[in-house]
């Protein structure tokens, strides 16, 4: 027997017939009213098959042949499943959000990714073409533009935009450059001479990287010899890299940041020894024998990360690449044993090199501390600022700016926001569910890859949030929220330059931070996570950022639900 939805109906304020559509099995906590021979609105989307669900308005057909119109992102259904090799990509300006009565299944993939944005891809369109920045998608903010103003020229790339709602910015445009001076007092029009900054890259969960500078010193990569670059905003500096996205979180508590509430323990880890599995001293004895088994977030705190002293960070050519270089300050691990004198041994193992920056760790579970996390609302990713122009003139405002400017990229978009929530169980088992920040790229080229104008900054990762009443299967499942890569600075390269003869990358792009990822799900009555995650999932390639384990927001009161899920 089905159980009609009224939930929907009283909670969510659609229409009646809408909610008629919908049924759910009878669950105690939602006190549902019975209706006998109601048909489900299951939505099912198949192997090869790709549903694109624009936020501001998406019919969706399900198994059954009814037909839905949702608004604002909000997709109310009795059961949804994404069948191996089927993908839902979200689209437009809302957060894309599933409330499910039943069963929600996620063997294929489901998608928030913001938009990578494009190399500028023509020559002297400084009077004619803004490189528009990639938008952001599902509450992710748009790249920032650049050349943004085809009237004249322009003195620094576009800023982008934050997250929908926050009011803050994303990545800040890189200046751009104009003509320096050789040591013998003539104009240099070599790239490497005159060479604009890159973009900021939006941050998040992280924060972004700065935009590289521009010429900075004297590279002796060609004929000629300046001494330093010539910013386009201020000619006694080098052109200055575009900052980050404004930190949405502020206070010095980096175990706090996240949106709803959790409930865990905290104590300062001391020392880590690795060989095999990683043994962890903590200040505290807050483990005992029933932890085994349980997750612990380890966190380290900013600006260092968990990779700083691993070989693919500290190549410099490897150090922007997010893939390869996640730059952590969260690894979620699972206890194996418990010690006497505060020990525990975790897996999968540290790197057997870490950074000497201070740590935390946490143990969730449900006899754990409450703690309300420092977002005060759902935000999707800030966008990526764009590269600055290169300028071949002396001055600035340049008069001859239509065929004497080379214009730098505009920046990636941010990712957005997905939330699924379920009454029953969550599985998603060999499942991808992703909200990665859009690479920024690269500025205009006058010869092969030489990339005169300034690279873009990538956009920061989105929000993920997936809540179960019952439980949570990530089995060999990827939960993706990174930034987005640099847009390349000079001859194509993403990596810092070497003075004084290796100029290649300058003014590349910043990275995009880290987004957020929190699964939420009750305990069972052990005080166990009703979440299952293998040991050697847990890893960036698996998981990047790390989840957060939270409280799923689920009340037998209509108006309290209605408060926690659209506040």
């Amino acid at each position: 027997m089905r159980v009609h939805s009224y939930l929907f109906a009283g909670i969510f304020g659609i229409s009646a017939g809408v909610a008629a559509g919908l049924a759910a099995p009878g669950r105690a906590a939602f006190s549902l009213p019975t209706l006998v021979n109601a048909t489900p609105f299951d939505v099912v989307v198949h192997t090869g098959q790709t549903l694109i669900i624009d936020t501001s308005s998406a019919t969706v057909t399900d198994a059954h042949g009814q037909t839905i119109t949702f608004t604002n992102g909000n997709i109310f259904v009795n059961s949804l499943l994404v069948e191996t090799g089927g993908t839902i990509i979200g689209q437009g300006p809302n957060a894309l959000r599933f409330f499910v009565t039943d069963t929600a299944t996620v063997h294929g993939a489901i998608r928030v990714d913001g938009t990578d944005a494009h190399d500028v891809a023509m020559l002297l369109t400084a009077s004619q073409i803004v490189q528009f920045g990639a938008p952001g998608e599902c509450g992710g903010g748009d790249g920032g533009d650049g050349n943004p103003d085809i009237t004249k020229s322009n003195a620094k790339g576009g800023d982008a935009d934050g997250a929908t709602g926050t009011g803050l910015a994303g990545g800040l445009g890189g200046e751009s450059a104009l003509l320096a001076l050789t040591t013998g007092g003539q104009p240099c029009y070599e790239p490497e001479d005159c060479h604009p900054a890159g973009g900021g890259g939006g941050t998040f969960g992280t924060v972004g990287e700065s935009g590289r500078k521009g010429t900075d010193t004297n590279y002796n990569f060609g004929s000629c010899s300046v001494p330093q670059g010539v910013s386009a905003v201020n000619p006694n500096t080098a052109p200055k890299g575009g900052s980050p996205g404004m930190n949405i979180f502020t206070n010095t508590n980096i175990a706090d940041d996240f949106l709803g509430t959790a409930v865990y323990d905290t104590a300062g880890i001391t020392s880590i020894a690795t060989a095999g599995v990683s043994t962890i001293t903590t200040d505290l004895g807050i483990f005992s024998a029933a932890d085994v088994g349980r997750f612990v977030g380890c966190y380290i705190a900013a600006p260092s990360t968990w990779e700083d002293l691993t070989n693919g960070c500290v190549q410099n050519n490897l150090a922007g690449d997010p893939v390869v270089c996640p730059r952590s300050h969260l690894l979620v691990r699972k206890i194996v044993a418990v010690h006497a004198g505060n020990q525990i041994d975790v897996q999968p193992a540290f790197p057997a090199s870490l950074p000497t920056a201070s740590k935390t760790i946490v143990k969730y579970s449900a006899g754990g501390v409450p703690t309300i996390g420092e977002l005060a609302a759902r935000a999707g990713g800030q966008g990526g600022g764009a590269g600055g122009n290169a300028i071949y003139n002396l001055t600035f405002p340049n008069p001859n700016y239509a065929f004497q400017d080379r214009v730098g990229a505009g920046g990636g978009g941010g990712a957005g926001i997905l939330e699924i929530y379920a009454s029953g169980a969550i599985d998603l088992t060999n499942g991808t569910i992703s909200a990665i920040g859009g690479d920024g790229a690269a500025g205009e080229n006058t010869i092969n890859t030489d990339r005169v104008g300034g690279g873009s900054g990538g956009g920061s990762g989105g929000l993920v949030r997936i809540q179960s009443n019952t439980s949570v299967d990530m089995t060999n499942s990827k939960i993706l929220a990174r930034g987005g890569a640099r847009g390349p600075g000079s001859y194509a390269v993403i990596s810092d330059p070497v003075a004084p003869s290796n100029a290649l990358g300058i003014g590349h792009g910043g990275r995009g931070g880290k987004g957020i990822v929190q699964i939420h799900a009750p305990s069972d009555d052990l005080g166990n996570l009703m979440i299952t995650a293998s040991i050697t999932q847990l890893t960036p390639a698996n998981f990047d950022p790390a989840p957060i384990f939270a409280t799923p927001e689920f009340s037998s009161n209509p108006a309290r639900q209605r408060e926690m899920w659209f506040k």
